[in-house]
């Protein structure tokens, strides 16, 4: 008798999801980065502006500007989100 996959739930899924996008981050940075996994773990637009423009308010603009092109790359980052950046 055959098994049975297990069926996942959309969470699941998208928790999965995430990992996989924090892992290719992290080796295009070199890092575990927790500016990255907050990124990652916002539920709405907002909650990304938010952390988003404390990490601008925080690091140095090359570091600002190359997590921006990552997170953009990875599609984890829209021009939606980054046009309310101040």
């Amino acid at each position: 008798m055959a098994a049975v996959p297990e069926i996942k739930s959309s969470e699941d899924i998208d928790k999965r999801n995430t990992y996989r996008k924090k892992f290719r981050i992290s080796a295009l940075k070199g890092k575990d980065d927790p500016y990255v996994s907050s990124f990652l773990s916002a539920n709405t637009n907002e909650e990304k502006v938010a952390i988003l423009q404390k990490i601008k308010d925080t690091v140095n603009e090359s570091e600002y500007n190359e997590l921006k092109k990552i997170l953009l790359s990875e599609s984890v980052l829209t021009t939606g989100v980054l046009m309310k950046i101040k």
